[in-house]
């Protein structure tokens, strides 16, 4: 029995996603994370088409061992993005803290840290 193609090409759309990010978050903007949160929802988009073609498919052990490997591959590009996008998360709220602290006037808590800047809301709407 051949590689299930399907299965295969979910997990690998997913993965291109990823990269995709990946190379993004190298030098991250705000604009690029608002951009990579889209690519995150197109991957989960892929990963939820697998769960489904994985259910209902029969598969030989040759098959699984390939969707193992590749699924291996996507569990290690999943952890390079968390991380990348816990180090552009880290990197705004320290510049966030610094912005905070320059501004002047109330730009410190009672407790001697830099105050918060006041959030800016958004809502983004796809589909």
């Amino acid at each position: 029995m051949q590689q299930p193609a399907a299965e295969l090409d979910s997990i690998r759309s997913a993965r291109g996603h990823l990269a995709e990010i990946r190379s993004l978050l190298l030098r991250p903007h705000a604009l690029t994370l608002d951009f990579c949160t889209g690519r995150l929802e197109e991957a989960a988009s892929s990963l939820r088409a697998l769960e489904q073609q994985l259910r209902t498919r029969p598969r030989s052990q040759t098959a699984t061992a390939g969707i193992r490997a590749e699924l291996g591959e996507l569990k290690r590009d999943l952890g390079r993005v968390n991380l990348l996008m816990e180090q552009a998360s880290r990197y705004y709220n320290g510049l966030g803290g610094l912005l905070a602290a320059v501004a002047g006037g109330d730009a410190y808590t009672a407790h001697g840290g830099p105050a918060a800047l006041p959030a800016i809301s958004r809502v983004s709407l796809r589909g």
